[in-house]
Parts: structure tokens; sequence; C-alpha cells
């Protein structure tokens, strides 16, 4: 097992994709906590001195993942910030891009290109700060609206 690189937190209601999500970010090198919520994130992320990446869900109850993200970014502006979802709408990507994503991962397959993303490019920190796309298509630059339109 590679030796940690930072703390990562992984916000999702479903248990399921959380763990899944959680062991894939280990097995990368992360210590990684788990939140059900957005609420939850918030306040573990408070004692988390050493956070480098979160993965938040956009579906959830009080708090979606655009209001997550939102709130890292703010607090956390170094943070690498993945948004997962089930969802590949062309608004929904602009609206998390704008919001201060740097990935997208569409769910399930985004979750492999992720990880694959974090154990190949780990110390690239270029590489780290370009938006991106992950989903059954693989791993690709996220060029706004048009290109994200015409990808699909």
């Amino acid at each position: 097992m590679p030796s940690e690189i930072g703390q990562a937190l992984v916000v999702d209601d479903e248990l399921h994709n959380r763990e899944f999500a959680a062991k894939l970010l280990e097995r990368a090198g992360f210590q990684v906590t788990q939140a059900a919520s957005g609420d939850e994130a918030i306040a573990l992320a408070r004692s988390m001195p050493d956070l480098t990446l979160v993965v938040a869900d956009m579906e959830m109850p009080s708090m979606n993942g655009l209001q997550v993200v939102r709130h890292m970014r703010q607090h956390y502006p170094d943070v690498m910030i993945v948004m997962a979802t089930v969802y590949d709408d062309v608004v929904l990507i602009e609206r998390a891009f704008k919001a201060g994503i740097d990935i997208f991962m569409v769910k399930p397959n985004g979750f492999i290109e992720l990880y694959k993303h974090l154990t190949t490019n780990r110390t690239d920190e270029e590489f780290f700060r370009q938006p991106w796309i992950a989903d059954a298509g693989g791993l690709r630059p996220y060029r706004g609206t048009t290109a994200a339109a015409a990808s699909w």
C-alpha cells in the first residue's frame, strides 16, 4: 500500500458508494473519513488539518453536493474537489465547475478513473490543477459547456 498522501473526505448518503470510494482512496494512499450528509462533512472537515481531497455526491438530504462544494471551496481553497453523480447532464457539469470542483465524476465508472488519476499522477501538481471529467469514456479535460456537450 502506498504511503499516506493526505486526508480525504467522502460525502455520500449511499453507504455502498461511500464505502467503495473510501476503499479506492485508501488504496491510493489517503487517510479517509466518511460522511453521510453535507452537514456531517462540514463538521468533520474542521477536524481534518491535512484535508487534500473531497469527493461529494450530488444528491443528498438537507444539503446537495453543489452546496457542499461551495462551502469546501470557500473554506479550503487548496483542496481537490470531486463531484460524484450518476447525472451526466451538461448543465450540471457547468454548474459544478462554476461552484469550484476540479473533477466531475460520473458513477459508477468514474470511481475507477478517479483512482487511476490519483495513483498515476500523484506528484504532478499541474495535472491536478486542471479540470477533468471522469466517466465510462475515461478521463478527459473539461473545456467548458460546448466541449462537454460535444463529448456526450
